[in-house]
């Protein structure tokens, strides 16, 4: 598995001198923003497979099941980190597991975006289908070069 380490030295030709801070601060990032969407959308998920009341706008003692999701989802993480779980790799795991999994939702989501049967008078036009179809094929790209670098490296 790569090293954080290998990680930053790879940034070093966007980055410069600064490619340990830039990707500190990108693990960082992903983290802040990785631990509340996990929580929230495991607490949602949970919830809507047995039919608890959810969502952020209720208050705790209205949907007891769906924030006992959110603070044991969040205490299950803290744990990892105490059981000795590397947290940096378990980012660098995350962010590639998120990239790889955002290609085919960004292909939905412009499937989506489009039809006018589901999105009526809001569908997208032709300037947000040109630039999710670019974003896909961005996205695409890296991921390939992604999995062609860990396969041949």
């Amino acid at each position: 598995m790569l090293a954080a380490a290998d990680a930053a030295k790879a940034l070093e030709p966007f980055a410069g001198s600064f490619a340990k801070q830039v990707f500190a601060l990108g693990v960082v990032g992903m983290g802040l923003l990785g631990i509340p969407v996990l929580a929230g959308s495991a607490s949602y998920a949970v919830s809507e497979l047995f039919g608890w009341r959810e969502g952020l706008n209720y208050k705790a003692r209205e949907a007891k099941g769906f924030y006992a999701i959110i603070v044991g989802a969040t205490v299950v993480g803290f744990g990892l980190t105490l059981l000795g779980f590397d947290p940096i790799k378990a980012l660098i795991f995350a962010a590639v597991v998120n990239g790889l999994v955002a290609v085919p939702l960004v292909l939905l989501i412009r499937r989506i975006a489009a039809n006018e049967s589901i999105m009526g008078n809001f569908a997208s036009g032709r300037l947000s289908s040109t630039v999710l179809w670019v974003t896909f094929s961005i996205m695409s790209i890296c991921a390939l070069v992604m999995i062609g670098a860990s396969i041949f490296h």
